[in-house]
């Protein structure tokens, strides 16, 4: 499911003069609501004065490439249709490291304000500081998505190997311990020594 800009009762009128923010917000799961990440994004809007145009929301994995909302609030940011862009935190904006940085460079392209209330870079300052965090909160972003992908993978590789020690073991004699050792461990016997 995804949203593009709301509209209605999630539109905030804006005065001219005044910065138009835009907010997105994703979930990976239906399951999962987006209403903590509105409300903080909404108040962080207006502790500034900011006007709320749209709101962009996705509920899809971040790693998709595709996404309808976001998609839509890349276009309006072309337009310029917003000045300034909140997130709730890096991640929901994606989980890949090249495609957040190229995105948030295509925003500062486009005059477009980057902002992750709850992680502290803002991409108004252009400082290398904020460069830096951003770049390191991406990688992080990653690694962790890298860690709940492949945490299947690894508690298979660990069931098979403790399977075929448990195999391995029923198998030893007194006599042959070092041997079935070589072979569960996958080491020399003058490694063992």
């Amino acid at each position: 499911m995804s949203r593009g800009p709301a509209v209605g009762s999630t539109t905030t009128p804006v005065s001219l003069g005044r910065l138009r923010a835009a907010i997105y917000v994703r979930v990976s799961t239906s399951d999962q609501n987006c209403e903590l990440q509105i409300r903080d994004l909404r108040d962080y809007a207006a502790q500034h004065e900011w006007g709320v145009v749209g709101v962009y929301e996705d509920v899809i994995s971040g790693v998709k490439a595709h996404r309808p909302a976001l998609t839509a609030l890349m276009n309006d940011a072309r337009a310029r249709k917003f000045d300034c862009l909140l997130v709730w935190k890096l991640d929901r904006f994606g989980r890949s490291l090249v495609d957040c940085l190229n995105r948030i460079r295509d925003l500062e392209t486009d005059g477009v304000r980057f902002i992750a209330i709850t992680q502290g870079p803002d991409m108004d300052e252009r400082n290398p500081v904020s460069k830096l965090l951003l770049h390191v909160l991406g990688a992080a972003a990653e690694f962790e998505r890298s860690l709940s992908w492949s945490a299947p993978a690894l508690d298979r590789c660990a069931n098979e190997r403790l399977t075929r020690t448990a195999r391995s073991a029923t198998r030893c004699t007194a006599g042959r311990v070092g041997t079935c050792l070589h072979i569960v461990l996958g080491r020399s016997s003058t490694e063992m020594r």
